[in-house]
C-alpha cells in the first residue's frame, strides 16, 4: 500500500518516494520523524537538480543526530528562574536543516540542566529566550569557548554532555537619539546596530539588533563588546518584517552609518542623523 505524505510525496512500502510534476529547478528532499520541541528526531535532506527529464536514484539517508546537553549559570543577583532560558541551535546551512520552527529547544531544569536531541549539520549554538536584563556572556564546550562558533553535529560521537552556558545582567547599553537635518526628533524611525566585522552578519546574530519606536529615542542593550555601525533610517514594513538582519541591506547601511567602539557592561549615548539609505 502506497502512502502520500503532507509535502505531495508518494512513498512506497520498500521506502522509495516519488514526486510528481516537478517543475525544473533547485530542491531539497527531506524526512522526518519522531520529532517533539527538545528534539528534532530523525532527520535527513538532500540537493536534487531537476532538468527536463526524470531524475531517479536520489538516495535520502536519515540519522537519529546528536544529543546535546549541558547547564545554564546565571551570573548576577537577584538571578531570575532558569526555566525562562530557552536554548536551542541556529543552522549554518538553512536549507539543508528543518525549518526554524521545527529545530529543538528546551528549558533548564530547576538546577540549569538541559539536553538537545537529533541535532545534525553544522550549527550554532544559541540562547533564544533570556529573562529581561539579561545577556548571553559565553558558551563553552569542554572548557573551549565556542560562543559563535560554528560546531559540526549528526553522530553519536558528537554528542556532547560538556555545554555551560553563562549568562549575565552586566549589559552593555547604547542609548540613541535620532533627529532630522534640523536637530529635530524622528518619529516612526528605526535604528541599527550591527557589528564591523561583516563575518558577524550571519542568521540570528548577536551582534546585530534591531530597534524601531515613535517618538525618536531608542536604548539596545546586551551587545557584546566590540566595534558596531549604528544607522538610523525610515521605519518600513521590511525592516520590520526581518530585512535588517540580510547581509545585502546592512552592506548598504554601512555607508553611511556612525561607528562606535563598545566595552564590556559601557552605557554609550550617540545622537544620529536619519538617512534615506
Amino acid at each position: 500500500m502506497t502512502a502520500t505524505d503532507p509535502s505531495g510525496a508518494i512513498v512506497y512500502p520498500d521506502n522509495r518516494f516519488e514526486f510528481r510534476n516537478v517543475a525544473p529547478g533547485e530542491y531539497v528532499v527531506s524526512s522526518y520523524r519522531d520529532r517533539n520541541g527538545s528534539t528534532e528526531g530523525e532527520f535527513g535532506a538532500v540537493s536534487v537538480t531537476v532538468g527536463g527529464e526524470n531524475v531517479s536514484g536520489v538516495s535520502l539517508v536519515s540519522s537519529t543526530g546528536s544529543t546535546l546537553r549541558g547547564h545554564v549559570t546565571l551570573d548576577g543577583a537577584p538571578a531570575p528562574n532558569a526555566r525562562d532560558v530557552v536554548i536551542s541551535t541556529m543552522p549554518i546551512d538553512l536549507d539543508m536543516a528543518p525549518r526554524s520552527g521545527e529545530l529543538a529547544s528546551a528549558n533548564p531544569d530547576a538546577d540549569g540542566v538541559f539536553a538537545l536531541g537529533g541535532i545534525t549539520g553544522t550549527r550554532r549554538l544559541r540562547v533564544v529566550r533570556l529573562p529581561a536584563g539579561w545577556a548571553l556572556k559565553s558558551i563553552t564546550v569542554n572548557g573551549v569557548d565556542v560562543t559563535d562558533a560554528p560546531l559540526r553535529f549528526g553522530t553519536a560521537a558528537q554528542s556532547t554532555d560538556k555545554i555551560e552556558v553563562l549568562l549575565t545582567n552586566r549589559l552593555t547599553k547604547i542609548s540613541v537619539d535620532v533627529t532630522d537635518a534640523n536637530g529635530r526628533r524622528v518619529s516612526s524611525a528605526a535604528v541599527v546596530a550591527f557589528a564591523a566585522d561583516r563575518e558577524r552578519w550571519y542568521p540570528a546574530s548577536r551582534f546585530v539588533r534591531y530597534a524601531a519606536t515613535a517618538d525618536g529615542t531608542f536604548t539596545i542593550q546586551g551587545l557584546p563588546a566590540g566595534e558596531y555601525f549604528l544607522a538610523a533610517v525610515p521605519r518600513t514594513k521590511d525592516l520590520d518584517a526581518g530585512a535588517w538582519q540580510d547581509q545585502t541591506t546592512l552592506g548598504e547601511l554601512a555607508l553611511h552609518a556612525a561607528r562606535v567602539s563598545l566595552a564590556d557592561e559601557q552605557h554609550l549615548a550617540q545622537n544620529l542623523q536619519i538617512s534615506s539609505r
